[in-house]
């Protein structure tokens, strides 16, 4: 589905280039799970949005398919993202003056409905808080708020970076199992973590260190 040919990105800090993806290649299987470990700067990141066709890579090449994401225009690379890929970030970005239904509901395309937004909600527990503000959420409630607004579109990908970063193991576990859920259903999952709890569900996990491919271990 995903094959990333000698990507590298590079940024301009001060008087120096800093490296935060260098020489990566890798394929990623439609409805496979994988888990993207490493320590915080290791490109994890960046790896996600150069993925999501969000942030363009210094060189090489990015193929979705039969597309190369970054030789194709904007606009359709943003009619990519919209139909075919969830992103759950790690710090949520839901909108604070918004209930959590409209927060789900912003990534709808017109194929999704209200309906199906409650069915989600429902499903990850969150039916009794659909007309709550983010403020009043714990990090758990917002984190399963940012997941059903990912899978509202059924995406074919979905990218979450640090999805349990922020929570109890409890509601990590939740978010784990509702991912591996998804993937179950015929999608496939990039997650980009620390922890080695996503092990538990990943079917691979791809060890980044310094921006540089480092290992790939099967999963369980």
């Amino acid at each position: 589905m995903i094959r990333f040919e000698h990507i590298t990105k590079t940024y301009r800090k001060k008087s120096a280039d800093v490296s935060a993806l260098d020489d990566v290649s890798l394929e990623i299987a439609t409805g496979e799970f994988v888990s993207v470990r490493g320590s915080s700067g290791s490109g994890k990141t960046t790896l996600l949005l150069t993925t999501a066709g969000m942030l363009r890579p210094s060189s090489g090449r990015v193929l979705m398919g039969d597309r190369e994401l970054y030789a194709i225009p904007q606009h359709e690379r943003a009619t990519i993202r919209s139909h075919e890929i969830g992103f759950v970030f790690q710090m949520f970005h839901l909108v604070p003056y918004l209930n959590v239904l409209d927060n789900v509901l912003l990534a709808g395309t017109g194929k999704s409905s209200r309906d199906e937004a409650i069915r989600l909600l429902d499903g990850l527990g969150m039916a009794g808080r659909a007309g709550h503000h983010p403020a009043e959420l714990s990090a758990g409630e917002c984190q399963r708020t940012a997941l059903a607004r990912a899978f509202l579109n059924s995406p074919k990908l979905i990218l979450a970076d640090e999805p349990t970063g922020n929570l109890d193991p409890e509601n990590a576990t939740v978010v784990m199992e509702q991912l591996k859920a998804y993937q179950k259903l015929g999608g496939t999952v990039i997650v980009a973590t620390h922890s080695e709890r996503m092990d538990e569900v990943a079917d691979r996990v791809v060890h980044l260190d310094h921006g540089r491919l480092q290992t790939m271990n099967a999963g369980d």
